[in-house]
């Protein structure tokens, strides 16, 4: 009778939500995971396989030199005992900074329309007509280049022609 009572109990406990009518959440935590990994063949490089891999480089950035500061005994190093046994090189990928690229933009002036307009007020001292008439002769474009001078910072606003 103990054995038949001990039979029935242990079917109890290893029953589960696939070979019980039990539902998937009386399982608690002894779920199989959702996706199992297949294991097809051996995992890492086979033999005969030409791997490749980052090569030690002759100049990196940064350079961490690791130097023991004394032995266990107690004995300090100086400089020239030690000797460099091992180089070992992390290629790292740096984190992204944000770069701010300044683009200053210069203009220059025609200098002929400043000769050309001074020398016009030595035949006509203020802006009237006959100004604006020797202009035009003399430099046809002028009040393009008048007005590149004008969108300068520093320019003068009070052109009555």
């Amino acid at each position: 009778m103990l054995e038949l009572e001990n039979a029935e109990l242990k079917a109890r406990l290893n029953s589960n939500s696939e070979n019980s009518s039990r539902p998937p959440s009386s399982d608690g935590y002894q779920k199989k995971p959702a996706f199992p990994k297949k294991k097809n063949g051996k995992q890492g490089g086979q033999p005969g396989h030409k791997g490749s891999t980052l090569h030690q480089v002759d100049n990196p950035d940064k350079i961490v030199s690791c130097k023991p500061n004394s032995c266990s005994c107690g004995h300090g190093f100086k400089e020239e005992e030690l000797i460099l046994s091992e180089k070992r090189q992390v290629f790292d990928l740096p984190k992204p900074k944000l770069e701010i690229t300044e683009y200053q933009i210069h203009k220059a002036v025609c200098p002929e329309y400043i000769v050309v307009h001074e020398l016009v007020h030595l035949l006509e001292r203020s802006h009237n007509e006959n100004f604006i008439r020797y202009m035009n002769d003399f430099m046809p474009k002028w009040r393009f280049y008048r007005d590149e001078l004008n969108r300068l910072p520093f320019r003068h606003t009070e052109w009555k022609y």
